[in-house]
């Protein structure tokens, strides 16, 4: 596990790994630490959280072609190109123009069936076994909301249906406001009044709906997480 302690230059992944592991801490640690959820405050964790995952298949697949001298572009692209590419249906794309994690999970687990016997030879150590049936739900689920990496990072997105699910902070109709406070549920609400004391604008705090979400993020981020371990532990012993 030398990379942990080495110039960047010269990590096989070309930083991709370690770069994803200081943002899944930084998710965690915000995570655990940060509780402002007045205006989706929760999104820059979830960024974070998100693109751990984008960065740790990035990292696996550039593993995978340098360790087993897989070239790119059906053999026009070197294995060690100083970018790495990805396959994206029948074309071909550099990887750091791939913010897709369908896209780059179908191409993982595409290079690991093909080449499961080459890495069980290289690194008898590892199980190559790893891959959960949940796993494609949880990527489905991400790619329905943020197939572009946007969705956690902007107000607004092109996918507006999706856009309104993490927003937590909602104006309703003044004739409403005392039909939607709930003794046994407590909201925030914040009410503007005019200069004869009428009330004129009423925004409430509400619950996001994004748990399911919250939870495919995390749990993808957490199995990437050790597979990054497993193989930079086993496949790349001399890094």
């Amino acid at each position: 596990m030398k990379y942990l302690f080495t110039d960047i230059s010269t990590h096989i992944d070309l930083g991709f790994g370690i770069t994803a592991s200081n943002f899944r801490r930084t998710a965690i640690f915000l995570d655990e630490n940060y509780k402002d959820g007045f205006h989706s405050g929760e999104m820059p964790v979830l960024y974070l959280f998100r693109h751990s995952v984008e960065l740790f298949l990035k990292s696996l697949i550039t593993i995978f072609h340098r360790e087993l001298k897989l070239p790119y572009k059906n053999g026009e692209i070197a294995f060690d190109n100083d970018i790495p590419y990805v396959k994206v249906k029948r074309e071909w794309k550099e990887i750091t123009k791939c913010h897709d994690i369908s896209t780059l999970y179908k191409y993982f687990i595409e290079i690991l069936e093909d080449n499961k016997e080459s890495l069980a030879i290289k690194a008898p150590d590892a199980n190559w076994d790893i891959i959960k049936s949940e796993n494609q739900i949880y990527v489905d689920l991400i790619k329905s909301y943020d197939f572009d990496s946007t969705y956690f990072r902007y107000p607004f997105t092109k996918n507006k249906n999706m856009d309104k699910k993490k927003y937590n902070v909602e104006m309703i109709d003044i004739e409403d406001v005392t039909k939607r406070f709930n003794p046994n549920k407590p909201e925030v609400a914040f009410l503007i009044f005019n200069d004869d004391e009428e009330l004129v604008e009423a925004h409430i705090s509400k619950a996001t709906e994004l748990e399911n979400l919250i939870n495919a993020i995390k749990e993808l981020s957490s199995y990437f997480d050790n597979i990054h371990s497993m193989t930079r532990a086993t496949l790349c012993e001399k890094w």
